[in-house]
């Protein structure tokens, strides 16, 4: 009894279950989902034989706490190959078609869309389709040579693709209003190679790299008037620039493989007002063409791809398969 007089609640009391997995309990449902070899050891000189016990295992009711684990365990291995088949199916049927290739893709601005390349339908051209795959491909832009890449402004307004660098034009940087008809116009074009468009979280400023100095280097426009002037980013090489979620810091790679940090000051102009390295990015996949890396919220972690083996080839890497509701789904099949 407390110290202090008082009343019971009138809301019903919450009985709050916590269970265990291990690793290697984890790595066997895991395994089992995606059906990886289950390798063991070298069996021993004498055979043990194993006696099977049945037991019951009440799901419901008070009987349940005692199986918990047992019942959650299972729960999650539910889970997982119900996932696996979403996962499944989503690389059959979404965005790839049998007649073309699927590339490049990128959220859209509203966060359940992606645009991505294909080859379905002759060159390569840019898409949007709903991320679950319940709508069909919506083509937006197209080129008689094909487009090698395509991002959408935060407004939704704008959309830039670029043309194939080994092409006539060396990568040219082109947009298109959503939702009005024509071919992309001329944004960032001329002799030399326009690379990697990134457009500010404002969409205010447009960065990408150009070898007009005779290597790759990182630059930033206004945006979508280009020609109220520009500024270098880089000095030592650069290219593949990312935004922060903030639009206070650049991006980029340098020209020995360095992840550089620039810190933009934007009023009332834009100019570097620093930088930083931030580690290498050797052990990981890289291009001078497009992104293969991203910044977390808070702009403080990064997503890469890892090559397949230390010092290995670019194509030794293996698939990234992202598992979106897995705890909230998991725990709808808990016992209440």
């Amino acid at each position: 009894q407390g110290d202090e007089p008082g009343q019971a609640g009138s809301q019903p009391g919450e009985h709050v279950l916590e269970v265990d997995v291990s690793l290697d309990e984890m790595a066997a449902i895991l395994g089992e989902a995606l059906e990886l070899p289950n390798i063991q050891p070298r069996g021993k000189k004498s055979l043990e034989s194993q006696r099977d016990k049945y037991t019951g295992v009440a799901k419901t009711g008070p009987e349940s706490l005692r199986h918990f684990r047992r019942t959650f365990k299972r729960a999650l291995r539910r889970q997982v190959m119900s996932r696996r088949d979403n996962i499944d199916r989503l690389l059959r049927e979404w965005p790839y078609d049998p007649s073309g290739i699927s590339v490049r893709k990128k959220k859209g601005t509203d966060g359940r869309d992606v645009l991505f390349l294909s080859s379905r339908k002759g060159p390569s051209a840019l898409y949007r389709q709903r991320a679950d795959g319940s709508q069909p491909a919506e083509r937006m832009a197209e080129r008689f040579s094909g487009l090698a890449e395509g991002l959408e402004s935060p407004d939704g307004r704008w959309v830039l693709v670029r043309t194939p660098e080994a092409l006539a034009g060396n990568g040219d940087i082109l947009m298109l209003e959503v939702g009005k008809p024509g071919a992309p116009r001329p944004l960032v074009t001329g002799p030399f190679k326009e690379l990697a468009p990134a457009i500010s979280p404002d969409g205010r400023w447009l960065a990408y790299a150009s070898n007009e100095t005779g290597r790759l280097e990182v630059y930033v426009r206004p945006f979508p008037d280009v020609g109220g002037g520009k500024i270098q980013v880089s000095t030592a090489g650069g290219t593949v620039p990312l935004w922060s979620h903030a639009g206070t810091e650049l991006f980029f790679v340098n020209a020995v493989s360095e992840l550089v940090a620039a810190t933009l000051a934007r009023e009332p102009s834009v100019s570097v007002t620093s930088q930083r390295t931030l580690f290498s990015v050797q052990p990981y996949l890289t291009s001078n063409e497009h992104a293969l890396y991203d910044v977390a919220p808070g702009d403080q972690r990064f997503l890469m791809l890892r090559t397949g083996t230390p010092g290995g080839a670019a194509d030794s890497h293996g698939e990234l398969i992202y598992v979106g509701g897995f705890v909230a789904d998991l725990t709808k099949q808990l016992p209440r």
